[in-house]
């Protein structure tokens, strides 16, 4: 007679931090540090030591932002406000 395997209870998996209200508010801030300072991608990318294609799947959310490409593009912006304005949206 063959074992019965005991089922465990399912459990509701924690949504991913990419996908969370903050994280994208995060991302919509960086982009719209950029256009105001009327910057193309190329450019804080260069600052950041990352490519044209790198800045532009962080603005899209296509790679997970490490702390610092976030506070080195906040650097690299020349005008940039602070990002608590555009989290309270949130």
């Amino acid at each position: 007679m063959p074992k019965l395997k005991k089922s465990r209870p399912k459990v509701l998996a924690a949504p991913k931090s990419l996908h969370r209200p903050e994280y994208k508010a995060v991302l919509a801030t960086l982009l719209e540090m950029r256009e105001d300072a009327d910057l193309l991608q190329s450019e804080p990318g260069k600052k950041l030591g990352r490519s044209q294609s790198y800045v532009s799947m962080a603005e899209r959310g296509a790679i997970r932002l490490v702390p610092s490409f976030v506070t080195g593009a906040s650097r690299a912006v020349p005008r940039w406000r602070p990002m608590s304005t555009s989290l309270n949206a949130v």
